[in-house]
């Protein structure tokens, strides 16, 4: 069925590639990826692109279902991607409704396709109910008690009820997730084992930034998400500490307004002007020219569980500046983990005056088994297995 033998001299990449059924052997396969809304532009639809990239390209039928209609031309402009999928259906979810409740239009879904014998991976098992899911991914959960943005009354009397309605919904066959330190998270709060599966990563745009060496700056750049818990209210703090120039780029979303307003009257009463450039839903290739003359990557959001941003800019030969907690310890080094804002611009400092060629290869060679196909072929494989 699987036609193994070409691949036997190939090297890794073209391994996934080799997998492909014969069209003319086996009709195409159906199968469900669940994701609330791609147009977000994160780590989690990074991931959800890449899955259906690795399912097309093995003769697979993806029908996605979503809860917002996608915007393909979004997609394309931020991951330099042209992804298709035969079919997407938009279900009437109402998002903070889904991620602490379920969803009854999904259930029922669910159970429709299920009868069908189309196999469901959900990649967004953190905000969607994980309810008869061949593989689900779950991003990130949390617990109050161990960060403390969220040791709060409120947060408390929010996360009560999602964690009881994790538990009771969250039967997939095989759950899958991003680092160890999620892993941990999983079996604390759901009392399930977790396989830990590296996010995909397209090293080679990123790695291909190494060569533009004399084009280095002492420039700080910061990518996430324009939302509430990636902390960016932070970076004027930080700016105001060294001497620099910070790019803050991402993309956004419904509540980014508020949030992109606060930083610029932030940025405007600290007089930091000249210092602080925000560049929200800018595109791949304008994020790759600013990685391109940074020396340093700063990430900000503390018990990150794994930080897609963060390797990408590590590939492209940015010295990595993150909190010491959560997934990113995994694959940081301990000198460029910060406690605080002023260790922060501490390591900063030292990121500029230690920056070389070298120094950015030998970051760069860490993020060699965060390759996209290492995620893509053990995803292939999965799947294979449960099909």
């Amino acid at each position: 069925m699987w036609n193994y033998e070409q691949c036997a001299d190939m090297d890794l990449k073209r391994n996934v590639n080799c997998r492909r059924i014969e069209v003319d052997a086996l009709e195409k396969r159906q199968i469900a990826l669940i994701h609330d809304d791609l147009n977000s532009c994160g780590g989690a639809e990074r991931l959800a692109i890449s899955t259906i990239e690795a399912l097309n390209s093995n003769n697979y039928e993806v029908s996605l279902i979503t809860c917002t209609r996608t915007n393909w031309n979004r997609i394309q402009s931020f991951f330099g991607k042209h992804i298709r999928v035969e079919r997407e259906y938009c279900l009437p979810l109402n998002f903070q409704i889904t991620e602490t409740y379920g969803s009854i239009p999904l259930i029922l879904y669910k159970l429709k396709t299920r009868q069908g014998r189309t196999l469901m991976f959900n990649t967004k098992g953190d905000t969607i109910p994980a309810i008869y899911d061949n593989v689900t991914y779950i991003h990130e959960l949390y617990v109050v008690d161990e960060n403390e943005s969220f040791n709060t009354l409120p947060w408390r009397l929010y996360f009560a009820p999602r964690k009881l309605t994790y538990k009771a919904l969250c039967k997939p066959r095989i759950i899958l997730t991003n680092s160890f330190f999620s892993k941990r998270r999983i079996s604390a709060i759901l009392g399930k084992e977790a396989e830990v599966v590296y996010p995909p990563i397209d090293l080679k745009n990123y790695k291909e930034l190494l060569n533009y060496e004399s084009s280095r700056r002492n420039i700080v750049s910061v990518c996430s998400r324009f939302s509430l818990e990636k902390r960016l209210d932070l970076v004027p703090k930080i700016a105001a500490l060294i001497e620099g120039k910070f790019f803050v780029m991402g993309s956004t979303e419904r509540t980014s307004r508020p949030i992109i307003s606060h930083i610029r009257k932030e940025i405007r009463r600290m007089g930091l002007e000249e210092k602080i450039v925000l560049c929200p839903n800018i595109s791949h290739k304008e994020k790759l020219r600013i990685l391109s003359r940074s020396k340093v990557f700063l990430h900000l959001k503390p018990y990150e569980h794994f930080g897609m941003a963060i390797v990408e800019a590590m590939a492209a030969g940015c010295i990595p500046v993150v909190p010491d907690s959560g997934g990113p310890k995994e694959f940081v080094p301990r000198r460029w983990r910060y406690k605080d804002t002023e260790e922060a611009a501490d390591k900063i400092r030292q990121a500029f005056d230690l920056w070389s060629r070298a120094e950015a290869e030998k970051i760069s060679k860490i993020t060699d088994r965060f390759d996209e196909v290492h995620y893509q072929r053990r995803v292939l494989d999965i799947i294979d297995e449960i099909a």
